[in-house]
C-alpha cells in the first residue's frame, strides 16, 4: 500500500491501524505510516509468492510448529491437557491442547484475554496458538500453587495472598472477569511471582456484567470468595486472613467468620478525634505585672549641659 493513501486517513483511522499492527502509538504519524506500509508491502508479497491452496487441501490440517513433547502438567481437565512441549531450538514452553470441540472463536477469545493479561505481568506469557490444531503455547511456569500450599501443610502466606489480590485488582482495572478462582489456576514462575492462568470462562467485564452485579470491581467481589470456599474442605476461612479483608460481612456469615472482624471498604467512615485546646495558664498577681527591661539612663554631667556657642 501506497504511503500518500494512507495519508488521506484521519488520525483516527490511522492509529486504530497501528494497534491492529501492534505498533507503538507513541511513534510520531510519519514513522506509523511507514511502518505501516511495510508491513501492507510485506503481506502482499508473501499472497503473490504463495500458491493458491487448491480445493482439497481445505479440509486438510496444516502442519504446526513442531512441539516435542516431553510430560504432562497436571490432571487432565474438562476442556483440554496442559503439556510441557519443547520446539526446535530447544526452548521448552507450555502448550495447552484443547479437545477438537472447542470452536475457533472461544479458542482466539482465550488467548486474546491470557495476551491481554500477561501484558500487565499476572499472567504467563502467550508464544502462540493455532486454531486448526486447537492447542495455546505460552511461557512455562515452575510451580502450582496448590502444590506450594501442600509442602506447607495447607498454609498461604500472606506475601502470596496479597499477590493474588493485586492479581485481582488488576484484573478489574483491565476489565477481564477470570471467573474460576480455583487455586489449580495459580502458579509461580522462576522467580517466585504468582501467575493466573486458565482464561476458560473469563469474560470482558462490559456495562452489562458491571450493572448485573452492581460493581465494576467483580473480581474483588467474587474471586475472594471463591478461593476461600474452594479451599473450605481443606483449610478453615480463617487460614486466609489477608483474603477474608475483602469478603463482605453476607460472605462472612456464610462462611462462619464473626461479621465483627475488619472490613476493607472504599467508603469506610473517618473518625475524626475532636482536638482540645489546652488550658489557659493561671498567673499570679507578681506575674500578672508587665515588666518593660529598659536601658539604665545615661549620667548627666556638666559638659552634656553645656551648649557650644555657633560659630560666626
Amino acid at each position: 500500500m501506497d504511503v500518500s493513501k494512507l495519508r488521506k486517513l484521519p488520525k483516527e483511522s490511522i492509529l486504530e491501524i497501528a494497534d491492529m499492527c501492534r505498533l507503538d502509538k507513541s511513534l510520531p504519524v510519519a514513522t506509523l505510516l511507514q511502518q505501516i506500509s511495510a508491513i501492507f508491502k510485506e503481506v502482499e508479497s508473501k499472497q503473490t509468492v504463495a500458491p493458491a491452496p487448491l480445493k482439497s487441501q481445505k479440509t486438510a490440517a496444516v502442519p504446526p510448529t513442531k512441539y516435542t513433547r516431553i510430560s504432562q502438567l497436571g490432571e487432565k481437565g474438562k476442556e483440554g491437557t496442559v503439556y510441557l512441549v519443547r520446539d526446535s531450538a530447544g526452548h521448552e514452553y507450555a502448550l495447552k491442547q484443547f479437545a477438537k470441540t472447542k470452536s475457533e472463536r472461544t479458542l482466539e477469545k482465550e488467548a486474546a484475554l491470557l495476551g491481554k493479561a500477561a501484558e500487565f505481568g499476572i499472567a504467563p506469557k502467550l508464544v502462540k496458538y493455532d486454531t486448526a490444531e486447537s492447542y495455546i503455547v505460552m511461557e512455562k511456569l515452575e510451580k502450582s500453587l496448590f502444590d506450594v500450599m501442600k509442602e506447607s501443610n495447607g498454609k498461604l502466606s500472606k506475601a502470596l495472598q496479597r499477590e493474588m489480590v493485586n492479581i485481582f485488582k488488576v484484573l478489574d482495572r483491565i476489565q477481564i472477569f477470570h471467573a474460576d478462582p480455583s487455586p489449580l489456576n495459580f502458579m509461580l514462575d522462576a522467580s517466585g511471582k504468582l501467575r493466573i492462568i486458565d482464561f476458560g470462562f473469563a469474560k470482558h467485564i462490559d456495562a452489562k456484567l458491571q450493572k448485573e452485579h452492581g460493581t465494576t470491581d467483580v473480581n474483588m467481589k467474587f474471586m475472594p470468595i471463591g478461593f476461600i470456599l474452594k479451599m473450605k474442605d481443606l483449610m478453615p476461612p480463617s487460614a486466609f486472613p489477608v483474603l477474608l479483608m475483602y469478603v463482605n460481612e453476607t460472605d462472612r456469615a456464610l462462611l462462619g467468620v464473626p461479621v465483627k472482624a475488619p472490613v476493607v471498604s472504599k467508603h469506610r467512615p473517618v473518625r475524626l478525634r475532636s482536638v482540645r485546646k489546652p488550658p489557659a495558664p493561671v498567673l499570679s498577681p507578681k506575674q500578672t505585672k508587665i515588666k518593660i527591661n529598659l536601658p539604665p539612663p545615661k549620667a548627666v554631667t556638666r559638659k552634656s549641659i553645656v551648649r557650644k556657642a555657633p560659630k560666626k
